[in-house]
């Protein structure tokens, strides 16, 4: 995502989210008489399947090497929604993704799934 040049627009905080197909942008402080261009790329998505884990609140999976997944994990972001409060937090490091139930410390039943990004 790209955000304001802030050589053009000194001062102006934007941020960009994006949910399903929509992108939001606010800028701190409301709209100027300017006009805001953003860059969005295409991107390829290939579905991780993470699994449940009853073992404990963290489980560590290898990728394959073309793979970049989120940060963050929720009912919002997963590929199969669910209704719980769940969340988790995704570290990755090459192609070991660490996941972690970040809501309470506790294993998880929910056969998590996420959208990562193919890189080429």
């Amino acid at each position: 995502w790209l955000g304001a040049d802030r050589t053009i627009f000194p001062g102006r905080t934007y941020s960009v989210s994006q949910n399903g197909q929509e992108i939001t942008v606010t800028r701190q402080g409301g709209w100027a008489d300017h006009n805001l261009y953003i860059q969005c790329l295409y991107a390829e998505y290939v579905t991780v399947n993470i699994g449940t884990h009853l073992a404990s609140d963290q489980k560590t999976i290898t990728l394959d090497d073309d793979v970049e997944c989120p940060a963050i994990l929720n009912k919002d972001s997963a590929v199969n929604s669910w209704t719980w409060a769940d969340t988790f937090s995704l570290f990755q490091r090459g192609t070991q993704l660490t996941v972690t139930r970040s809501d309470v410390s506790a294993a998880w039943g929910i056969d998590l799934q996420v959208n990562c990004v193919k890189k080429n």
